[in-house]
């Protein structure tokens, strides 16, 4: 008798519990575990600078090159512009020192010239006799070195700069045997010369 008892309370309490307002108030209980209080809303993350694209870091590190490289060329111009005035005057003093100094010299030196013009004319003479000698040997050597570095074609203005200087010399000079020296010695360069010109002239 007990028992049927218990199953009809059982039975009771199984209808009431399908009973709508049951199940509402079922789903409306928050779960085990967790209280009815809403939960916290998560914090939103700051927003963060976006990074700038390659092509602005670019730009931005060829506009600082170029003001460096403007600001240098400025000081460049700059220390130019003084170094040339600061030239320019001591130039122009030191001309019109060597005017006021030189002039007085410079008279001296032409007055003792002009008195002693025919040693200096052969002076020169023999010095220019000597110097197209110079150019021979130089050139003579060069055209019979195999091994040289000095191409043939470099040797040509010599000999024709001998071969001028030795013509100067027989034409100007009085002593005998000084015109003979410049005109062996210019037979030598004018060989030299034209053999110079034909082996270096594609035919």
């Amino acid at each position: 008798m007990r028992w049927l008892v218990l199953r009809v309370l059982g039975m009771f309490a199984w209808i009431r519990g399908l009973s709508p307002r049951a199940v509402l108030s079922r789903r409306l209980e928050p779960p085990e575990g967790r209280s009815s209080a809403p939960a916290p809303r998560a914090e939103q993350p700051t927003a963060r600078a976006q990074p700038t694209s390659p092509n602005a870091d670019v730009e931005n590190a060829t506009t600082q090159r170029w003001r460096t490289i403007r600001r240098w060329l400025l000081l460049l111009l700059t220390g130019v512009a003084i170094g040339c005035r600061a030239s320019f005057r001591a130039l122009r003093a030191g001309l019109l020192h060597a005017r006021r100094v030189g002039a007085p010299a410079a008279a001296r030196a032409g007055a003792w010239l002009w008195s002693n013009r025919a040693g200096a004319f052969a002076l020169l003479l023999r010095v220019c006799w000597w110097t197209a000698l110079l150019l021979a040997i130089r050139g003579g050597a060069s055209l019979g070195d195999s091994a040289s570095a000095t191409p043939l074609e470099a040797t040509l203005p010599g000999f024709i700069a001998g071969f001028a200087l030795c013509a100067f010399v027989l034409v100007l000079a009085r002593p005998w045997r000084l015109r003979v020296g410049a005109f062996a010695l210019g037979f030598v360069h004018g060989a030299l010369a034209l053999l110079t010109w034909v082996v270096t002239t594609p035919l």
